[in-house]
């Protein structure tokens, strides 16, 4: 585990992993999401949500973003489609 984001009114907590992607716990159950599914990485070691309800997420190839509600839907497949934001190796 390298993040976690717990401010869903619902109760959901979100968990970035080191390789494993980004997991959602609600309910008790576990959806596990990763680049099979179009997450952009499968490290997140950093979460934050925007205004527009956005996750930006930090991995090792860069920051990218996934607006949550695709994520909550399980409409997640596919969802590299949002927006990324690469930085420049050092």
């Amino acid at each position: 585990m390298s993040a976690i984001f717990t401010n869903d009114a619902d109760g959901t907590i979100w968990i970035g992993t080191y390789g494993g992607g980004l997991n959602r716990l609600r309910d008790g159950n576990i959806t596990h999401i990763t680049t099979k599914d179009g997450l952009f990485d499968d490290i997140v070691s950093r979460i934050l949500v925007d205004d527009d309800d956005n996750f930006w997420m930090l991995g090792n190839r860069g920051i990218f973003s996934v607006n949550r509600q695709i994520l909550i839907t399980e409409r997640h497949r596919n969802c590299a489609a949002q927006k990324k934001e690469n930085l420049p190796a050092n």
